[in-house]
C-alpha cells in the first residue's frame, strides 16, 4: 500500500514537472494591446474589429487595448459614435482609451470627447503594473501640451504609489528623436522620474518609433490603419514588447527590465548674475547619480539653444574634485526675448539623460520688447480680441479673461462655455504699413509691407503660439499655448 502511494506521489511529481510548471513559468501575467491613431471616420474603422478578431485568438486573452488618442478623424459626436461601434467587437476585452489632437478638432473643442468619455486622464491597476492614461491634446491643436491640473494629477498619482511600482505612461504627444510634439516636456519629465516607469507609449507620428528618455523606453506605434498595432506581455522579471501586423508578421523589439534601478539625472546651473542684458551667458551641468557627481572619463555633455544643433561642452577645470562641463553663450546673434537651452549627457553606458531651462534675452534700445506679460492658469484657445482699453480671451480653465491693455491686469474673469475656435492661419496681421506675423515656435517679425523689409524681431517665451497677433499703434499683443499673453512694444 505504501509503495503503491509512493508511486502514484511520485508520478504526480513528474506530471508536474514535465507539464503543469512550465506551462505556469512561460504563461505571462499580463498582456495588453496598444493600438494607436484610428481615424474612425464614416466608411473607416481604423481596423479596429480586425484587431479584435486577432485579440480574441490570443492565448491567454489580452486584459486591455489601450488606444492612444486619434480615435476619430475630426472629434464630432457622430464619429466617437462609430468608434464605440468600431470597438464593439473585443467583446469581453477592456477598451481603455485617451484623447490625441483630431479628438479635439471639432468647434466644440474636447467637449464631444467628454461627452463620451468624461475622463480626460486617469490611472487603474493591472497584472501588477499602474496604467496612468494622460490628455497631451489642446482643443483646436496639432501639437501637445500637458495642463497645470494635469501635471498636479499627474504628481499625486505617482506619490500613492508603493514605492517601486511598475508604472506604465500612455499619452498621444511625445518628442521623439525626429519630431518636437509636447511643448512642456520638460515639466512631465521632471514629474515622472522619481519614480519606477518602465515604459511610456504614445502615438501621433503614425510611425513604429523607439527610444529612451532619461534611460525609460519609449514606444510610438503607427497608426491603426496601416494594420499595425504592439503586443505587450509580462514574462519573469521583464515586460516584452512586440510589433504585430495584420498579416501574422510579428517582431519582437524590446525587452524591458520591470523592476526599479537607479538612474541618473542632470544637475544644471547658471554659472552667471542671471540678468538678459548680459551679451555672454555662462552655465554649468555635471551627471548625478543618487545626488553623487559622475566622474567617468566616459561621459560626454552637449547643449541646443531653441531646438538648433547640439554643441559639444568642455569640462571645467575648476572643478578638481569631479567632473563637470561649462559653457559660454554669445547672446549677440539671438533675438530678444525668451529663449531655451537643452542639455544633453551621454552617460557611460551612452544613454543620453536630458535637462532643459528658459533664459531671456534683452537689449536698452532699439530692439522690441515686453511691456507686460499676462500667465493664465492654462492655455489660450481661440484669438485675442482688443477693444479702446481692454483684451480679452477664453482660457482652457474654463473661464474667460478681460485684461487691462496698457498694463495686462486682470479687470474680469468669468465661466464661460465658449466653444473653442481655432486661430486664424496664417498667424499674421497687417496694420498700418507694418505685417507682423509669427510662427508656431513664436518667431515673431515685423516687416515694412511697401518694401518687405524685416524691421523687427522677437522671440516669444518658449511654448506653441496659438492666437494671431493683435497690432495697435507700436504694441503687439499674443498668446500661447502655455497660457502666457504677451504685450510687446517696438521701438519709437
Amino acid at each position: 500500500m505504501l509503495q503503491l502511494r509512493f508511486r502514484a506521489s511520485l508520478l504526480t511529481v513528474l506530471i508536474l514537472h514535465l507539464f503543469v510548471l512550465p506551462v505556469l513559468a512561460v504563461e505571462p501575467a499580463l498582456v495588453f494591446l496598444h493600438v494607436t491613431d484610428t481615424h474612425v471616420q464614416m466608411g473607416k474603422d481604423g481596423n479596429l474589429p480586425k484587431i479584435a478578431e486577432q485579440a480574441k485568438k490570443l492565448s491567454p486573452l489580452p486584459q486591455a487595448v489601450v488606444i492612444t488618442g486619434d480615435l476619430t478623424n475630426d472629434g464630432t459626436p457622430e464619429q466617437f459614435e462609430l468608434f464605440r461601434q468600431a470597438i464593439a467587437p473585443f467583446d469581453k476585452i477592456p477598451v481603455q482609451q485617451l484623447p490625441g489632437n483630431h479628438d479635439y478638432y471639432s468647434p466644440a473643442g474636447r467637449a464631444p470627447y467628454l461627452a463620451s468619455y468624461p475622463n480626460r486622464y486617469r490611472s487603474f491597476d493591472l497584472g501588477g503594473f499602474h496604467f496612468v492614461l494622460l490628455d497631451s491634446a489642446f482643443p483646436q491643436y496639432w501639437q501637445g501640451h500637458m495642463d497645470n491640473a494635469e501635471l498636479k494629477w499627474l504628481n499625486d498619482d505617482l506619490k500613492k504609489q508603493r514605492k517601486g511600482t511598475p508604472v506604465l505612461i500612455f499619452l498621444h504627444h511625445l518628442n521623439d528623436p525626429q519630431q518636437v510634439a509636447l511643448d512642456n516636456q520638460e515639466l512631465f519629465r521632471r514629474t515622472i522620474l522619481p519614480y519606477n516607469i518602465v515604459a511610456i507609449f504614445t502615438g501621433h507620428g503614425h510611425r513604429n518609433v523607439n527610444w529612451k528618455m532619461d534611460g525609460i523606453p519609449c514606444f510610438e506605434a503607427a497608426n491603426s490603419i496601416s494594420g499595425s498595432y504592439e503586443k505587450v506581455e509580462k514574462r519573469g522579471s521583464d515586460l516584452l514588447v512586440t510589433q504585430c501586423q495584420l498579416d501574422g508578421k510579428e517582431q519582437l523589439i524590446a525587452t524591458v527590465p520591470i523592476a526599479a534601478r537607479p538612474r541618473y539625472s542632470v544637475a544644471f546651473v547658471w554659472d552667471d548674475a542671471q540678468v538678459p542684458v548680459l551679451e555672454r551667458r555662462q552655465f554649468l551641468t555635471e551627471l548625478r547619480l543618487k545626488d553623487k557627481q559622475q566622474s567617468d572619463a566616459g561621459i560626454q555633455a552637449s547643449y541646443s539653444i531653441d531646438m538648433g544643433d547640439f554643441t559639444p561642452m568642455q569640462p571645467d577645470k575648476r572643478d578638481r574634485a569631479g567632473l563637470s562641463f561649462i559653457t559660454q553663450l554669445e547672446t549677440k546673434t539671438l533675438l530678444t526675448g525668451g529663449h531655451r537651452v537643452q542639455i544633453h549627457i551621454k552617460a557611460p553606458d551612452s544613454t543620453i539623460y536630458e535637462y532643459e531651462d528658459g533664459f531671456e534675452v534683452a537689449r536698452l534700445q532699439g530692439v522690441p520688447s515686453r511691456i507686460w506679460t499676462f500667465q493664465a492658469p492654462e492655455g489660450i484657445i481661440g484669438n485675442l480680441k482688443l477693444d479702446e482699453k481692454s483684451l480679452s480671451f477664453s482660457c482652457a480653465d474654463g473661464k474667460d479673461y478681460t485684461l487691462d491693455a496698457a498694463n495686462g491686469k486682470v479687470s474680469r474673469k468669468i465661466n464661460t462655455m465658449t466653444p473653442a475656435l481655432p486661430a486664424s492661419s496664417p498667424l499674421a496681421v497687417i496694420e498700418n504699413g507694418l505685417r507682423v506675423s509669427v510662427n508656431p515656435e513664436g518667431r515673431m517679425t515685423w516687416k515694412d509691407v511697401a518694401s518687405g523689409k524685416t524691421l523687427y524681431e522677437h522671440f516669444l517665451e518658449p511654448g506653441w503660439v496659438v492666437t494671431r497677433p493683435i497690432l495697435k499703434g507700436r504694441i503687439t499683443y499674443i498668446g500661447s499655448m502655455n497660457g502666457l499673453v504677451t504685450a510687446i512694444k517696438l521701438p519709437d
